[in-house]
């Protein structure tokens, strides 16, 4: 089970990128990608988690965590994967998180199960992809002691840790703590102001709250810009979801729209 910490030096050969929440949507991440003249020699693409589920190229996009250049934090919907199939190792098909799992996008799994010897077995592929899930950290650290360090979570850290917590291991001591890094959506739904950066934090990359832009909130960045959102429900297409890549680097973020391809940049 991930419950870990990951520290990763300055990339002095190439340029870091952070994607948003993929979902499957593997056309969007190779136009942008190709846009910034990714080089997978030099550079690297961390993410914010929630590769699976819900988009048309889950497989696709699972299997960037193969990849050497790829780093990812364990996202709510790989936990779901995670836990899903070690209860189907325990129990077969018919468990609650199995059944939560494929009700929230994970039907395209069901490729890699097969009937063999008249029992359900996870085919080769199911079972790397399960054992590479179960190696992703919580946290991903970019430069610790540097001046242009940065985090990456899934969701978002507890309102009192900063980079010295997440160094010293004070971070992930209790059950509710790692779940608020998988599940909390409280800092970007929150209704109270809250000041753009938290002291004692750099900036911390996350996604899980969808919305139409990238959001800054006590330091968390967030990314989830809804890339999926567009292909499930006619209604939401002209609302300005997409997929969002950013450069923490200079802060440059560039997002593609799905419905009309559009491709827009900013900064952040």
């Amino acid at each position: 089970m991930s419950n870990r910490v990951r520290f990763l030096e300055v990339n002095r050969r190439g340029v870091d990128y952070i994607v948003g929440d993929l979902h499957g949507e593997w056309r969007l991440l190779e136009h942008l990608l190709a846009h910034v003249r990714f080089d997978p020699a030099r550079d690297r693409l961390l993410s914010v988690g929630d590769l699976l589920d819900r988009g048309p190229e889950s497989a696709r996009c699972a299997e960037l965590l193969f990849e050497p250049w790829f780093h990812a934090v364990l996202g709510n919907h790989e936990e779901m994967c995670r836990r899903a199939c070690r209860e189907f190792f325990d129990r077969g098909a018919g468990g609650s998180w199995w059944s939560n799992w494929r009700h929230n996008g994970g039907d395209w799994f069901a490729q890699h199960v097969l009937h063999k010897n008249g029992k359900l077995q996870l085919d080769d592929w199911a079972r790397r992809l399960l054992a590479r899930i179960q190696s992703l950290p919580l946290v991903i650290v970019v430069g610790r002691g540097a001046p242009t360090r940065f985090n990456i979570v899934h969701a978002e850290l507890p309102p009192w840790a900063g980079d010295a917590e997440i160094d010293g291991g004070q971070l992930l001591q209790r059950p509710e703590e790692r779940e608020r890094l998988i599940w909390g959506r409280s800092l970007m739904l929150g209704d109270e102001p809250v000041p753009a950066q938290r002291a004692g934090l750099s900036p911390t990359y996350c996604g899980h709250t969808p919305d139409t832009g990238i959001r800054v909130r006590a330091s968390h960045v967030c990314l989830d810009t809804g890339a999926v959102y567009p292909g499930l429900d006619m209604r939401y297409r002209e609302l300005g979801f997409g997929l969002t890549l950013v450069r923490p680097g200079d802060r440059s973020a560039w997002m593609l729209h799905p419905e009309h391809g559009r491709l827009e940049s900013c900064r952040y």
